[in-house]
């Protein structure tokens, strides 16, 4: 651990970053979807766990691309290999989907200053002089419906190809 710390330093200072700026920090560039408590249906294993439907390897190796270019998907219990049902996967994506919907058309303004809720419905300005912005960001929001869809194609989920 020290060598690896010294060698982080050395590059950082290699590169000209300072060591606790943002620009150190590691930001993971892969998309992630996760699904929590996922429930085996075997009456015997009931074994729960949290997928992450992009990084999973267990989960997306049980994909396969058939040759008339259908999708073949067998997502399996990490314990008991029994399979998960598949329609209940997607219908839980799907209920995630419009739960993120809901959640950003019924999210209140908050000033970017005081960070008080907006009372006043037209006012583009908070009594304290700041704007209101979203709390969650659109761009947030886009991301996360990307990785949706990349889920949707990738497992053949057409309800969810559909929602989106």
């Amino acid at each position: 651990k020290p060598d690896v710390d010294t060698m982080k330093r050395g590059l950082l200072k290699l590169l000209q970053v300072r060591e606790f700026s943002q620009a150190a920090k590691f930001v993971n560039p892969s998309r992630s979807v996760v699904l929590p408590d996922t429930f085996c249906t075997n009456e015997f294993c009931s074994a729960s766990r949290d997928v992450d439907l992009c990084k999973e390897e267990d989960f997306c190796s049980g994909v396969s691309r058939l040759p008339d270019g259908s999708i073949n998907t067998e997502l399996k219990c990490h314990v008991c290999d029994h399979l998960y049902d598949r329609d209940a996967i997607e219908m839980r994506l799907v209920q995630a989907l419009h739960q993120l919907v809901m959640s950003y058309n019924q999210q209140d303004l908050r000033c970017n200053k005081c960070k008080r809720a907006a009372s006043v419905m037209l006012s583009k300005h908070c009594a304290c002089s700041g704007t209101f912005e979203h709390a969650t960001k659109p761009e947030a929001v886009m991301d996360r419906l990307r990785a949706l869809l990349g889920v949707a194609s990738f497992y053949g989920f057409q309800w969810l190809t559909e929602e989106l």
